[in-house]
């Protein structure tokens, strides 16, 4: 009996100092369990939590960047050095800026390109444009006095992200003699449009379930007649929205090139015109102007001519008028 009291007395003891124990580390394993978990799981306090995989730390106890993260950019990293390595002259310049709201851009560049090297300046273009994603508009050829073109200009169209890419990543070969960029904004445009399509639709929508109500005749023709009248604003709005939105979705690049030292050729006169009436043609344009000159100096002298006939018959006069005798003394 002692024997089980003395057991008994050392079991308490060791009892309290387990379950301060387990009271200690406790908090430390619920806080980190319910951190990780979801909400809603429904994960028993008990059970062992399960930590999300996440990236492995580094040295300096900062997470490492995800795969996704690391490849994109990886992959900007890529695309920047393709833009500012790439084949274009590297004083262009290289990223246009991020447009905020519906911003319609363009470009207007001319270049040089080497003599010779118009036709395979021009296939550089093009196919620059379409392999982002872009077409042609037209295109205008010149050629120069030996009958080779020799100059020209091309306007294409590519989506607005690539505008930069396009300008920047023509050949190197290409000397800039003008370059001009341009923006609009249809923002207010695009939103009041949008507006406006959504309050068409719905009055569409609230005179359908109003024809659809009506047992008479006479009504559902007449509400037929506002649909179709309705109808017409709902196209109208959309075209005109999707019109803006092409605009600013794709941008335009009117993009010049001609050859270096190229001479156009001067247009040849008209085999039809004799001589003799060119010669006559030119007489009367050139009398013509002779008489536009005449009438012009006429005009512009007549006022100062007819002040100074004012002011001689007005002296004249004075002078005519009879003497008056001074008063007696």
């Amino acid at each position: 009996m002692p024997g089980r009291t003395v057991r008994c007395l050392l079991l308490v003891p060791c009892a309290l100092l387990a379950a301060a124990c387990g009271d200690a580390a406790s908090p430390s394993s619920g806080t980190a369990g319910y951190a990780n978990a979801p909400a809603g799981t429904g994960q028993a306090q008990g059970s062992a939590p399960k930590l999300a995989p996440g990236p492995a730390p580094l040295l300096g106890g900062a997470a490492a960047p995800p795969a996704a993260d690391s490849a994109a950019a990886s992959e900007r990293s890529a695309a920047t050095g393709a833009t500012a390595s790439g084949p274009g002259p590297s004083s262009l310049p290289a990223d246009l800026g991020t447009a905020q709201g519906r911003v319609e851009r363009t470009v207007s560049a001319r270049y040089v390109v080497p003599h010779g090297g118009f036709l395979a300046a021009f296939g550089a273009v093009v196919n620059r444009a379409t392999s982002l994603g872009g077409f042609v508009v037209d295109s205008t050829t010149t050629p120069d006095s030996a009958g080779r073109i020799s100059s020209g200009a091309i306007t294409v169209k590519v989506p607005a992200a690539h505008l930069s890419e396009l300008i920047g990543g023509l050949p190197s070969t290409f000397t800039v003699s003008a370059l001009n960029y341009g923006s609009q904004d249809h923002t207010a445009e695009t939103v009041d449009l949008g507006a406006r399509l959504a309050a068409s639709i719905a009055h569409r929508t609230a005179l359908e379930r109003l024809r659809d109500r009506t047992g008479s005749i006479a009504e559902v023709a007449s509400l037929e007649q506002q649909i179709a009248q309705v109808q017409l604003e709902v196209d109208q709005e959309q075209g005109a929205l999707n019109a803006v939105n092409a605009r600013v979705d794709m941008a335009t690049a009117s993009i010049g090139l001609a050859e270096k030292d190229a001479r156009p050729a001067v247009a040849p006169p008209n085999p039809r015109d004799p001589a003799l009436l060119r010669a006559l043609r030119t007489g009367a344009e050139n009398a013509l102007q002779l008489v536009a000159g005449g009438v012009l100096v006429a005009v512009t002298v007549l006022p100062v001519v007819a002040l100074a006939a004012a002011a001689w018959l007005v002296r004249r006069r004075l002078r005519r008028l009879p003497a008056v005798p001074p008063p007696a003394a």
